[in-house]
């Protein structure tokens, strides 16, 4: 899942951080 070349790199790294804590 390498995703840095898009403003969207954060936002997912933030979905998938709060999908690993639920």
């Amino acid at each position: 899942m390498i995703i840095n070349f898009m403003p969207l790199s954060k936002v997912n790294s933030v979905t998938l951080s709060m999908a690993r804590f639920k």
